[in-house]
């Protein structure tokens, strides 16, 4: 029986394929394990949209796996009341991506994010890339570092269920747990609104109408 919370309202599912390495003394007959989860898209954040930047690594960032899923369980757990997400960075302070999420930073006229080798490519982040490429937006492919924060005129989020989510405070967390900085946006720059007007464009033009 559906769960009642998840009665109304769109879903988001995931399916994860874990097939084992072949083993010759096994041979035919390997077990393949398909994992399905399925869960209620929560509400967008209302603003102020507020993310939390914490050292983490993923081992394979071009994967989603069923170990990576079960890493961001406890990233999530720390999450302060009302944050939106939260961001992985490196040992040199180098923003990789969200726990749900693609990051993005305008800083000294470019836009910055992690290149895809580091980061799982998201759809919208992909639509966002062929925008800037058309548009005359540069970009470029390094990872934003947290001691660049106040050079960023803004920073946004990317994902199927945010689309492009400016965000309007970044907190750069210690390993203790303790805010080190601060980064705030007082206003959303034209450079994310043209953005987001040409998103939507963009989607309409992707789109395929289903009769129901």
């Amino acid at each position: 029986m559906e769960n009642a919370a998840m009665a109304d309202g769109e879903r988001r599912i995931w399916m994860t394929l874990n097939a084992e390495e072949f083993d010759p003394a096994v041979g035919e007959g390997n077990a393949t394990h398909v994992g399905v989860c399925v869960e209620a898209l929560t509400a967008l954040a209302a603003p102020p949209i507020i993310v939390e930047v914490r050292k983490a690594k993923r081992e394979h960032p071009t994967v989603k796996s069923i170990e990576w899923m079960r890493e961001r369980g406890a990233l999530k757990e720390k999450m302060a009341r009302g944050t939106a997400e939260v961001l992985l960075k490196n040992e040199n302070g180098e923003i990789a991506e969200g726990l749900s999420s693609n990051f993005f930073a305008f800083a000294r006229g470019e836009l910055q994010t992690a290149p895809d080798d580091l980061v799982l490519p998201g759809t919208i982040s992909k639509l966002v890339f062929e925008i800037c490429e058309k548009n005359r937006f540069t970009v470029a492919h390094r990872m934003p570092s947290v001691e660049d924060m106040d050079s960023w005129d803004a920073a946004f989020l990317t994902s199927t269920s945010r689309l492009i989510l400016p965000i309007d405070e970044v907190r750069d967390y210690t390993d203790s747990d303790e805010i080190h900085r601060v980064r705030k946006f007082d206003s959303k720059p034209e450079q994310i609104t043209r953005l987001q007007e040409l998103l939507e464009l963009a989607l309409r033009e992707n789109s395929t109408p289903i009769d129901c």
